[in-house]
């Protein structure tokens, strides 16, 4: 099924973050629901009869107080018409939340890259209230009513891993209903109006690249050693890696030297943030370590890689 595939997916890639693979809980089968619902129509506001004995300013106030109770019986009709939601969804993206870390799938990364395939996840809602979810290769009949904040799709949802969905709408158009994967870890499924742009997007884009980027970023940040001004970062390159990073923050406004001690030949780049990009000052290839000195705010935090090819490298942080 679709979604065993989806999940299968996603066990694989927690577990090669060494999370836990995940499952879904058991669903019963056999139990349907019919679920239907009556959408009251807001009332005409009365016209004040032609002689009134109110005056002037309680006229004004009653007829503003009119518009505002009409406004808001007609934004209340709008949300809650059928016809807002009727049509077809699209599964675009499934992002997994765990207590640890989270990422997101597009269709893309499902080996999914055009609306005819046949384990596309299609949700089409009727204007009876009635509605079919799932792929080519398998679908089945529920209902579905509209909520508050969207709508609920009710049935033997197999697809979906439970019997009852609800569906909260997004600010950009989707909806998005989350499934208890195992007790700590949850899985939020996003779908998409036919002919969105977002639907588009999930077909020609990986978003497990951008997410497994966000993760090492959160991953390298974690392992950074932290430099002081009274405790240098002892660096070990007895691994396989000829580059370490290290963290400095300063803790008053001032210029700061970095230099290192070691027995091989050290380079070094200062970076503004962990994404690496912008390059603050670097150093030349020197032998017995490098100096580098840069101004600094209260607060600031700056990134240091270094190279070398000895096996242990210390740096220092030192105020002028």
């Amino acid at each position: 099924m679709y979604m065993k595939k989806m999940i299968s997916l996603a066990a694989v890639i927690l577990s090669m973050l060494s999370l836990s693979a995940c499952t879904p809980k058991p669903v019963d089968t056999n139990t349907v629901f019919d679920v239907t619902s009556e959408t009251a129509l807001p009332s005409e506001t009365a016209a004040l009869p032609a002689e009134s004995s109110v005056s002037e300013t309680e006229a004004v106030s009653a007829e503003s107080s009119d518009a505002v109770q009409s406004e808001s019986a007609e934004t209340t009709a709008e949300n809650s018409d059928p016809d807002s939601y009727a049509g077809k969804w699209y599964f675009v993206k499934a992002d997994m939340v765990s207590e640890d870390m989270s990422f997101s799938m597009s269709l893309m990364d499902m080996d999914i890259t055009e609306l005819t395939a046949e384990d596309m996840l299609i949700m089409e809602l009727k204007e009876d209230g009635t509605t079919i979810i799932g792929s080519a290769e398998t679908s089945e009949e529920a209902s579905w009513t509209v909520t508050d904040g969207g709508f609920a799709v009710e049935g033997s949802l197999v697809e979906l891993g439970s019997e009852r969905a609800e569906f909260t709408s997004m600010e950009d158009g989707t909806v998005k209903t989350v499934l208890d994967v195992d007790g700590s870890d949850t899985m939020e499924m996003f779908f998409a109006r036919e002919g969105s742009d977002i639907l588009t997007d999930s077909l020609s884009r990986s978003y497990l690249e951008d997410s497994f980027g966000d993760i090492m970023d959160d991953l390298l940040e974690a392992s950074m050693t932290e430099i002081t001004v009274d405790t240098p970062a002892e660096l070990d390159f007895t691994g396989e890696s000829s580059i370490m990073f290290c963290r400095f923050t300063a803790v008053e406004d001032g210029e700061y030297t970095f230099r290192s001690e070691s027995s091989g030949f050290d380079t070094a780049i200062i970076y503004s943030d962990s994404s690496f990009e912008e390059t603050l000052c670097d150093s030349e290839n020197t032998e017995g370590g490098f100096e580098l000195s840069h101004s600094m705010k209260s607060g600031e935090t700056v990134y240091i890689e270094v190279e070398s090819d000895s096996e242990a490298v210390k740096v220092f942080a030192e105020k002028k």
